[in-house]
């Protein structure tokens, strides 16, 4: 933890966002950790990424498990999910779904980690043939990952410094295509009580601002946070942390409900309620 507090140190906390470019070009609305709340969160997904003129939504992973949702539920959440992304992609709307830690378990990643293994079958299927989640995709030049990629880890899988992000992207894509890399894929470091390297689906915000993938921008969901938060690095890139939609186990919400429209000439932070406290209160006691 002494290394880390030093590290960390040197990381500068950025609150200024650039300003997003002119209506008509190209943006992305990028969401984060959902957690069984799809039936509340993505209506709004939808509103937002029209209102603010957005072509394509990336959703940044763990549809599944919340706290007290049984298995059931959590199947009825991904079908509901399924149909909304029909009708966003009727709307021209281009919708990328990533795969978290979470739903690693349900998909055959690990042995470990379900909340209703009962329903895993069903889960796996609806995140794969529904959903067609993914391990990474680009999002205006910045790499989105549901936890992002350390420099150690991707050294270890084999991916070389300099790499563009677009062959990055691929590769994360590529590794998980093959069933021999899954191991690797769901690598849990010290921040989150695992042994192994820092992973994409279990990096900690900690582990990745003290050792990113050099020079590359990224943006990650996975670790709690009140509000989406821009980081800066001594080695270059900068970093956004988008999981705002967490609970504590009583119900009460971390975060705000935040997420961020991405285009080629910058980012802006927009809420997705109003009243989000109150919205997630009245969704859990239903």
């Amino acid at each position: 933890e002494g290394m880390v507090g030093r590290k960390l140190a040197s990381v500068q906390c950025v609150h200024d966002v650039s300003p997003i470019e002119k209506p008509g070009a190209c943006k992305t609305l990028v969401v984060g950790d959902l957690h069984c709340k799809m039936s509340l969160v993505l209506p709004r997904v939808t509103d937002t990424a029209l209102s603010h003129c957005c072509d394509s939504i990336v959703l940044l992973g763990d549809l599944c498990d919340d706290w007290g949702v049984d298995g059931r539920a959590m199947v009825r959440q991904l079908e509901y999910a399924v149909e909304w992304r029909a009708k966003a992609e009727a709307l021209k709307l281009q919708v990328t779904v990533l795969m978290g830690n979470h739903d690693a378990a349900y998909l055959g990643l690990a042995s470990y980690g379900f909340t209703s293994e009962d329903v895993r079958d069903e889960v796996a299927a609806l995140l794969s043939d529904g959903m067609d989640v993914r391990m990474a995709a680009v999002v205006s030049g910045r790499l989105a990952t549901h936890a992002g990629l350390t420099g150690a880890w991707a050294h270890n899988a084999g991916i070389e410094e300099d790499t563009t992000v677009e062959d990055v992207a691929a590769q994360l894509n590529d590794l998980y295509a093959d069933r021999a890399h899954w191991r690797s894929l769901i690598s849990c470091g010290p921040a989150r009580h695992g042994w192994g390297l820092p992973g994409p689906l279990w990096a900690d915000r900690r582990e990745l601002l003290c050792d990113p993938f050099p020079g590359l921008s990224q943006i990650v969901g996975h670790t709690p946070i009140e509000a989406a938060q821009s980081y800066g690095a001594e080695s270059g890139g900068n970093f956004w942390f988008l999981d705002t939609m967490s609970l504590y186990r009583s119900g009460q919400p971390l975060g705000d409900a935040s997420a961020l429209v991405v285009g080629s000439g910058g980012t802006e932070v927009v809420p997705l309620f109003e009243d989000w406290g109150s919205a997630v209160m009245d969704f859990c006691e239903r």
